[in-house]
C-alpha cells in the first residue's frame, strides 16, 4: 500500500488502480514520488535459464491443461531436476504479474516445503523465497 499524503488528509493507493498500472515504479513516475523501488534480496538466480521454451538442456513435461493457465514445467536432462516457470499477468499484481520460477522440492511433505529458494532451502509454497527471477528481470521488485 502506498500513501500520499494531501492537505486534506491521506489519500491510499492500493494495488489496482489500473490495468497499466501494477508496480510502485510506475506510480512513482506518475505521481512524481522519490523512487520507491526496492531491491530484491533473495529469490534471483543467475543459473535460471534466459528462455526455457529454446533450452536445449530442459524437456516441456508440462501437463496441457496447465500450459493454458500460463503454468509451464521443464525437466532438465542432465539432472533430472524439474523447474516450473510461471508466465506473468499484466493484469496481476506482485509475482502473478511477473514472469518467474520455481523450483520444486522432489521430497516435500506438503505445502511447507513445497519449493526451494534461490540458496537450495525448503520454503512453502507462496511464499516471497520461492519465486524465483533472473537478475535482469527483478527491476520491478
Amino acid at each position: 500500500m502506498i500513501e500520499i499524503k494531501s492537505n486534506d488528509g491521506y489519500f491510499r493507493i492500493g494495488n489496482y488502480l489500473d490495468h497499466r498500472i501494477n508496480d510502485e515504479r510506475h506510480l512513482s513516475n506518475i505521481y512524481n514520488l522519490p523512487s520507491m523501488q526496492r531491491k530484491k534480496k533473495e529469490g534471483v538466480d543467475e543459473t535460471l535459464p534466459e528462455d526455457p521454451f529454446n533450452d536445449p538442456n530442459l524437456e516441456d513435461i508440462t501437463h496441457p491443461d496447465a500450459k493454458g493457465r500460463g503454468n509451464h514445467k521443464f525437466k532438465d536432462k542432465r539432472t533430472g531436476k524439474e523447474l516450473r516457470f510461471d508466465e506473468g499477468d499484466p493484469q496481476e499484481t506482485g509475482h502473478e504479474a511477473h514472469d518467474h520460477y520455481h523450483r520444486p522440492n522432489p521430497n516435500s511433505n506438503g505445502k511447507k516445503d513445497y519449493y526451494f529458494d534461490n540458496n537450495g532451502n525448503p520454503v512453502p509454497k507462496g511464499s516471497d523465497p520461492s519465486h524465483l527471477y533472473r537478475p535482469e528481470a527483478v527491476w520491478w521488485l
